[in-house]
């Protein structure tokens, strides 16, 4: 029945019927019962074409496989929508599977010292407490923004370089 009620809330949407019937309440407020997910598992926040990483991953994310500098894919993660930035790992779970979905290329992650040489923040403008860095990295003066390497460890690269990246989304 599940199904159903997709495509009836699918047509429901597309005719301009959403407000009558409730549906925007759902989607801002979260389902009447209380409980953290929408129907049918979908996220008000996040777009439908993020996914997650790993079974049983809370966040989802969005590949952006074309390489290019740390400000532009700064910019296309929020371009996505609110809420959404470049991916940050959290802790070692999360980092162990970004690197496996990168499949040993390396990659931007949303942490830099832009602002403070030495204090790497996240750009969620918070203090970025998970910092595997390689040996030797993370303490240079040209290099501030962090990228990951094919084996799971952060290394500080000048900003202008052209890597792939991963846009984040917290349902």
């Amino acid at each position: 029945m599940r199904g159903g009620l997709t495509v009836v809330l699918a047509c429901l949407a597309l005719c301009g019927c959403r407000a009558v019937f409730g549906i925007d309440d759902v989607i801002e407020n979260g389902p009447p019962d209380g409980s953290d997910v929408p129907p049918d598992g979908v996220s008000p926040r996040c777009p439908p074409n993020f996914a997650p990483l790993s079974s049983g991953s809370a966040h989802v994310y969005l590949p952006i496989a074309v390489a290019d500098d740390y400000a532009s894919h700064v910019q296309s993660c929020m371009n996505e929508g609110p809420g959404i930035y470049l991916a940050i790992p959290d802790d070692q779970a999360e980092l162990d599977a970004m690197v496996n979905f990168a499949g040993g290329f390396s990659f931007w992650i949303g942490i830099d010292d832009r602002l403070n040489e030495g204090v790497f923040v996240t750009t969620k403008n918070q203090p970025a407490m998970f910092l595997p860095f390689a040996s030797g990295e993370g303490q240079t003066s040209t290099e501030d923004c962090v990228d990951v390497q094919p084996g799971g460890l952060f290394a500080d690269d000048d900003c202008a370089a052209a890597l792939p990246a991963a846009c984040e989304c917290e349902p």
